[in-house]
């Protein structure tokens, strides 16, 4: 059986959101909308690199545009290649 933990993924992009959608965090909103660029950019730098321990990292914080049905086999992919 596969550890479970290895699938276990946040979507590091709508929990942003959440919060803007909760009253109160109007002042949150520019170092979360520069958090977000901030991430934009280690993404596009971690596609280029193409490292698979990475790539994992970047398909589990959902900062990859990938499918949520195919992550699973993703990361499947990306431990392969890490061996």
């Amino acid at each position: 059986m596969k550890n479970i933990d290895i699938y276990i993924r946040v979507d590091t992009p709508y929990l942003i959101k959440q919060v803007f959608d909760n009253p109160g965090t109007s002042q949150l909103k520019i170092p979360f909308n520069t958090v977000l660029k901030f991430l934009g950019a280690v993404a596009q730098r971690a596609s280029e690199l193409n490292d698979p321990k990475l790539n994992m990292l970047m398909i589990k914080l959902n900062l990859y545009e990938v499918e949520p049905k195919e992550a699973s086999s993703l990361i499947d992919q990306c431990i392969k290649e890490m061996k």
